[in-house]
């Protein structure tokens, strides 16, 4: 029985959404799905605080983290050296 690796490195992943970087880091090669997601996690984010429905099930607190990590993930994909880490 063989045990494989649950997280994608630069000697495992087909996917091609990783690559090598300098120095063996892995990082995202397709910055418009990172810049993406990021617009999608801002969106929710949003919604769950100005929908009034969403608001009373959903903590503030939820949607200022998908709002924070849609920003820094919206940022990284604007500069990709900040992609590396």
């Amino acid at each position: 029985m063989q045990a494989y690796s649950t997280y994608p490195t630069e000697t495992n992943c087909t996917c091609g959404y990783l690559t090598a970087a300098s120095k063996g880091n892995a990082s995202l090669a397709h910055p418009n799905l990172t810049y993406q997601v990021g617009c999608l996690l801002i969106a929710l984010g949003s919604m769950f605080i100005n929908a009034p429905m969403l608001n009373i099930h959903i903590n503030r607190n939820t949607a200022d983290i998908l709002i924070s990590i849609g920003a820094k993930l919206t940022r990284s994909a604007k500069q990709p050296k900040r992609m590396v880490s």
